[in-house]
């Protein structure tokens, strides 16, 4: 037998809401219920507050609880719109009195329609026929999501410039909310980044860096994109832009220390004033001026560069000419390939160096005069004389001794001889002690270059029986104050 009873309250809670009431339609039957038997009716809408709606929803706090009376240990179910599908259940205890009840609505039941139905319904209630009991209250309790705040993420830049293999930089990435950021490079071989916003630049070029906060309950998503520059190093080249070198110093470099490790070409304007080899060592040739053009190429951290430089070749000075004639005799001595020449030809004053020492004497067509050049027919042999004149022409590069070396005229043992070629002049018989290296004792039949200490440099016969080819015929030998008693008179070079 069935017997309706009054519907009590039915209300619709939310926590920033009034309750509100809704109609409802119940249908408590004993026993089991049959699939179109309709319990509860309720409507969980998107509530609006002044035309504006206040969703969204949160689903994991949606919820649909009540109160039955008396509590006799009935099952209550939560129904889909379908009045088939069962969302949830619970039991109520076996009280007698009243009992209550609360299900969870599952998040799959929210989605974008703005209305959403539910049913509830009660299973057997026991000893009781009639329904609706007296006394139930169902409510179903939406809550709320809370608002969410923009967010910022702020950077010590937006545009970030930096050296190509050079020191990292921070970002200093932080946002409002301060949940952790993730940071992500377009290209990660321009610049790589690290999960704490470390900067690390690798090649040249252009990239973007982008920061992203996913939000969190209080905070919306944030995201903030950089720009990172990887540029290379300007290079400077050190050094002076003028430099001035004796004609006759010896082969040296730049002093440009380059720091990039990169490819240095050298380059002279005049040739023929002063060569450079690919190690920037500068080789003088005659007096006057050049351009060098040293030119770095470009690295993977520094950019290139080019720098000129003024080099002014310039006339010796009569000391560096007096020390380069020592050096260059002191090394044909040491050299054991040239001896004395006791024959006509050496005593032609010929000069291995000039190509006028030989049975040939004279320069090959198309060929320069040079240091060195070795015809076949040119012999490594000096006597006295064209020793001495060599040592000028060749080791202090005076140009008038190089015209008359190459000519064949050289020096005779008179002050005359000495004094045609403009660079010396006599000092007579001047005390030991005043004596320079350089100097040059002359008497009737011999000349020695003085060295300095007790030393001469000479080309001599050798006398005492050897022969005057052996390899000590051309040597540095001591007994300088005793030689210089022999002397005549000496000579001094005054420079070009």
């Amino acid at each position: 037998m069935r017997e309706k009873r009054r519907l009590s309250d039915v209300r619709l809670a939310h926590p920033s809401l009034s309750v509100a009431v809704l109609t409802l339609a119940l249908l408590i039957a004993g026993g089991s219920l049959a699939p179109t038997e309709e319990a509860f009716g309720v409507t969980v809408p998107r509530l609006l507050i002044d035309g504006r709606s206040t969703g969204p929803w949160d689903p994991a706090k949606a919820t649909v609880s009540g109160s039955i009376t008396p509590s006799r240990g009935q099952e209550i179910f939560l129904l889909a719109e379908d009045r088939r599908t069962v969302l949830g259940k619970t039991t109520v205890p076996d009280t007698g009195n009243m009992g209550t009840f609360r299900i969870r609505i599952p998040k799959a039941c929210f989605g974008k329609s703005s209305r959403k139905k539910f049913f509830v319904k009660s299973g057997a209630v026991r000893g009781v026929t009639a329904s609706p009991p007296e006394g139930i209250t169902v409510q179903v309790k939406v809550a709320k999501k809370a608002s969410r705040k923009k967010q910022a993420i702020k950077t010590t830049k937006s545009i970030y410039t930096l050296y190509a293999y050079g020191k990292s930089a921070r970002l200093g990435a932080k946002a409002t909310s301060g949940g952790k950021l993730k940071i992500t490079s377009s290209s990660a071989s321009v610049v790589s980044v690290t999960a704490k916003g470390v900067l690390i630049p690798r090649s040249a070029g252009t990239a973007k860096v982008k920061i992203v906060q996913k939000g969190t309950d209080r905070y919306h998503r944030a995201s903030k994109t950089v720009t990172v520059k990887v540029i290379k190093r300007k290079l400077v080249l050190p050094g002076k832009n003028r430099i001035e070198r004796s004609l006759l110093a010896d082969p040296s470099g730049l002093g440009i220390r380059i720091p990039s490790g990169g490819k240095v070409i050298y380059r002279s304007s005049k040739k023929d004033v002063a060569s450079v080899d690919r190690r920037g060592r500068i080789y003088p040739k005659k007096k006057g001026k050049t351009i060098l053009t040293v030119t770095v190429k470009e690295t993977k951290k520094y950019r290139g560069a080019t720098k000129t430089i003024t080099l002014v070749i310039r006339k010796p000075t009569a000391g560096e000419g007096r020390a380069a004639a020592v050096a260059w005799a002191k090394k044909i001595a040491a050299d054991d390939r040239f001896t004395y020449g006791g024959g006509s030809i050496a005593h032609s004053n010929g000069c291995y160096y000039c190509g006028t020492n030989g049975a040939k004497a004279r320069r090959a067509r198309g060929t320069r005069w040079s240091d060195g050049y070795n015809g076949k027919s040119w012999k490594r042999t000096y006597c006295c004389n064209p020793f001495i004149h060599a040592a000028y022409a060749h080791g202090a590069k005076d140009p008038a001794m190089l015209r008359s070396c190459r000519k064949k005229r050289a020096i005779d043992m008179t002050r005359s001889s000495y004094r045609s070629m403009g660079c010396f002049r006599s000092l007579g018989k001047p005390d030991f002690s005043e004596l320079i290296p350089g100097d040059i004792f002359v008497n009737s039949y011999h000349v020695w270059m003085y060295c300095g200490g007790n030393e001469l440099v000479e080309a001599t016969s050798f006398g005492g029986g050897k022969k005057a080819w052996s390899r000590d015929s051309i040597r540095v030998t001591g007994g300088a104050k005793r030689w210089y008693r022999s002397c005549r008179f000496v000579m001094r070079y005054t420079g070009h």
